[in-house]
């Protein structure tokens, strides 16, 4: 662990408490070491029932205790624990031969675990992983806080959908349904140049005293020159205005002189001194789809170190305009010749039983049985909107396919799918309308679930509820804590595939594929492996008792079933 990684971890630390149990006096002792390095508040207990009393005398951020110990173990000391406080983040550490164990107390809530003979990076890694946990639930509280605040005011329920709770701004919902009109408008793009490492170097909660007070500055400085200002992301304000007749330089002009007053002004997070914040900040002019120039912009600008960028100026530096051009006519003539189509790759259970993951492709040309994977054209369709046109238009011939079969079919949704409330309800009335709910498995990747829980947990519940079953995709990339999966209750669980092709040549990655499978049949979800290529993999799978095994070995993707 270098030196820069545990300062940030200290200063997110430093009004935290911690507990390490260990009955080991020399392993309790290394411990004790790091953390000091870490946290100010630390106690230490040579067992369960020495632990105890200590927490139930004191409030602890964490526990950090072994497994096997005299007197108290650490899986009955995590019990007791969890019944007093189920929110607790409690780290496990034990030795291999404990994995049934574990898997008992990952049961009962517990944040994570490490191997002996511990290594040190992965138990640092791990409480990083429990302190952003830690960090998280104050924000979530803090948030709550900010709500009833809000509704103390008795604000409209109107400015409930329109206003971002932590800033009060105007908020990127609202900012879309302004835009939906297309008329031209000017539009700055205001970004705070390295906000993740305020949030590192002090706390998330500190760091949204930051957004609210930079929120209030800006909305100021915004409103001398008749613009509306929004938040669109966690660092990026955008403030905007109905197009006047001004230059290019009129807007740049106005631009900096938003900016630079809030870049002199101080900001008060903690008793230390005021800290400033330095700015990025785009422009764009007399635009109909200002957001979509504004993002490409401030990307140009972060990668060329610029402070101030005009659209205009902006050239794409991924692919040459040329090609750019060349695949933005192929996605236009796709949608307009209808040449976008779902293929189908099979996965086979362990009974024998087949189902169908269905793929986007394109068909290049009308005439030819030529077909364009994802990869030639996903990045450019992302970039200039046509994504989610195409995604909509792949599930639902791949759901008119399913009205002629008695397959199983299991669809992709990105985040945006999930926020299209018009889509959403096309989509159900498909479904309840053909009674497709029971052959259907909605996927939806690991990140975006985290990244957003409660966008992903209100539309997995709406679909759930008429019978779909659910699968979340490149599980384990990162090796992310389960904690989540109480919350989601899947049916599948489908392993990621860069762990799946490294499984044979890594120990440790093995051994984590193990653990998931057992973890999930615990809980009764089933186990999908993709990007099984060799039979290698697939006679080490089955021994591993996954439930169902997806990719080149089983077969390819293919126009029809």
């Amino acid at each position: 662990m270098d030196i820069n990684s545990i300062n940030k971890l200290r200063n997110i630390c430093q009004n935290m408490s911690v507990l390490c149990v260990e009955d080991e006096e020399s392993i309790l002792i290394q411990i004790s070491r790091m953390l000091r390095k870490l946290f100010s508040d630390l106690d230490l207990a040579a067992d369960g029932e020495q632990a105890l009393r200590l927490y139930h005398k004191k409030h602890y951020d964490l526990v950090i205790t072994d497994l096997n110990m005299p007197n108290m173990d650490g899986s009955i000391l995590s019990s007791k624990i969890k019944e007093h406080n189920p929110n607790q983040q409690i780290i496990i550490i034990s030795a291999y031969k404990d994995a049934d164990q574990i898997l008992g107390l990952i049961q009962n809530g517990i944040s994570g675990y490490v191997l002996k003979p511990i290594d040190f990076k992965k138990l640092f890694e791990q409480i990083s992983l429990s302190v952003e946990n830690i960090s998280t639930f104050k924000i979530i509280k803090h948030h709550n806080e900010v709500i009833k605040e809000i509704e103390k005011q008795s604000l409209l329920n109107e400015s409930k959908y329109i206003l971002d709770p932590i800033t009060n701004l105007y908020n990127y919902t609202y900012l879309l349904d302004i835009l939906s009109d297309a008329k031209k408008r000017d539009a700055i793009l205001i970004n705070i140049k390295g906000f993740r490492f305020i949030n590192e170097g002090y706390s998330y909660v500190q760091g949204n005293q930051l957004l609210m007070q930079f929120a209030s500055a800006l909305k100021i400085q915004a409103n001398k020159y008749e613009f509306l200002a929004f938040r669109v992301s966690s660092d990026n304000f955008v403030i905007i205005k109905n197009h006047v007749n001004c230059s290019c330089e009129s807007l740049r002009e106005i631009a900096i002189k938003v900016s630079t007053p809030l870049e002199k002004q101080g900001f008060k997070i903690s008793d230390e001194k005021d800290i400033s914040v330095h700015l990025r900040v785009v422009m764009t002019k007399a635009s109909s789809e200002p957001l979509e120039e504004l993002y490409k912009t401030i990307n140009y600008a972060k990668k060329q170190s610029l402070k101030y960028v005009m659209y205009k100026d902006v050239f794409d530096d991924h692919q040459s305009a040329k090609e750019i051009m060349r695949v933005k006519g192929v996605l236009e003539s796709s949608l307009k010749d209808n040449l976008v189509v779902p293929f189908f790759q099979p996965i086979i259970d362990s009974d024998g039983n087949v189902k169908h993951e269905v793929l986007m492709r394109i068909k290049e040309d009308a005439l030819k049985e030529d077909y364009l994977s994802p990869i030639s054209f996903l990045q450019v369709a992302k970039d200039h909107n046509y994504y989610n046109q195409m995604s909509e238009i792949t599930i639902f011939k791949a759901l008119e396919y399913a009205v002629g079969t008695d397959g199983v079919f299991s669809l992709n949704f990105t985040y945006s799918d999930m926020k299209n409330s018009e889509f959403l309800n096309s989509l159900e009335l498909f479904i309840v309308k053909n009674t497709l709910a029971k052959r259907l498995i909605f996927e939806i990747v690991e990140s975006d679930i985290i990244d957003d829980m409660e966008v992903a947990n209100s539309f997995l519940n709406r679909f759930k509820a008429l019978g779909v079953r659910v699968a979340i995709d490149d599980f384990g990339s990162g090796y992310s804590n389960f904690a989540y999966i109480f919350n989601i209750n899947p049916d599948f669980i489908k392993l990621d595939g860069s762990l799946v092709q490294n499984m044979l040549k890594d120990d440790k990655i093995h051994f984590f594929i193990e653990t998931i499978i057992k973890f999930a049949h615990k809980f009764n979800i089933k186990v999908i492996a993709e990007f099984v290529s060799s039979k290698e993999l697939y006679d080490k799978l089955l021994e591993l008792n996954v439930d169902s095994m997806q990719g080149y070995y089983i077969g390819y993707p293919s126009k029809n079933i």
